[in-house]
């Protein structure tokens, strides 16, 4: 789906096709899955290890797990990690509640401006 209309906003989330959180400084990440996280925070030998995230990257990935927030990336690693090695790791359902209204709000919002942008394209 194409974006027509401009963000649904939920201070530090975002919805525009999918859940941001917004750090500041235009910094926004969408959701990392688990496996993901395992494979930056947890690297064996057996996969191609990713290159490192900025700092705002494991910050972002706190506040989608509910996690308690830290602007200091090495602390925000340790608790995303401590966080997969009790296997504690979710994304609460408060958070996915306000994914669902929000994608709600924007597929409204996003219908109606491609609507007024296809008319005037005619």
């Amino acid at each position: 789906m194409s974006n027509f209309a401009p963000p649904v906003s939920r201070p530090p989330f975002l919805y525009q096709g999918e859940l941001f959180v917004d750090v500041g400084k235009l910094n926004q990440h969408p959701c990392a899955s688990q496996s993901d996280l395992t494979t930056l925070l947890r690297p064996d030998s057996s996969t191609p290890t990713s290159a490192d995230k900025v700092g705002h990257y494991y910050e972002a990935q706190l506040i989608h797990y509910d996690l308690a927030p830290s602007k200091n990336k090495a602390v925000a690693k340790v608790r995303l990690l401590e966080a997969l090695n009790k296997g504690v790791l979710k994304v609460p359902a408060s958070v996915l509640e306000d994914e669902k209204q929000m994608k709600k709000e924007y597929e409204v919002e996003n219908k109606k401006a491609k609507t007024v942008f296809m008319a005037r394209q005619k």
